[in-house]
């Protein structure tokens, strides 16, 4: 975890560190009837949300553009079923690419409404290679 943590510390472009309490953690974990990561649980009661290098990472937080629930509950919406359990962590904007995350941590990219490709363990790793 200190290795996210790291990275958005050294990030040019941090944002202001957000309040996040383990209500609205719960909250958004049952608005999307998943659980989210260890990792992703800690990066939000640290920061809310962070841009990381060019990497614009979702939280909890407004706008709706950024926000986990908003965008997890839309990229769902005429995706394969497998993204069910999982949550957005970065829309890229490009090309139809999301970046998801599951509940052990492990990184996914789904292309359209192509089936989720595994390309990571963490959050970290897949900032590290992308």
């Amino acid at each position: 975890m200190a290795d996210l943590f790291e990275k958005i510390g050294n990030s040019r472009t941090p944002l202001p560190e957000k309040t996040v309490t383990r209500k609205m953690i719960d909250e958004a974990e049952k608005a999307l009837g998943t659980m989210f990561s260890n990792e992703y649980i800690e990066y939000l009661e640290k920061y809310g949300e962070a841009a990381i290098d060019g990497h614009e990472l979702t939280g909890l937080c407004s706008p709706d553009r950024v926000n986990v629930v908003s965008v997890t509950k839309l990229e769902r919406m005429g995706r394969a079923s497998s993204t069910t359990f999982m949550y957005v962590v970065e829309q890229t904007g490009i090309d139809d690419i999301v970046i998801w995350q599951d509940k052990s941590g492990k990184v996914y990219l789904t292309i359209g409404d192509k089936k989720p490709e595994f390309i990571a363990c963490s959050i970290s790793e897949y900032l590290d290679r992308y």
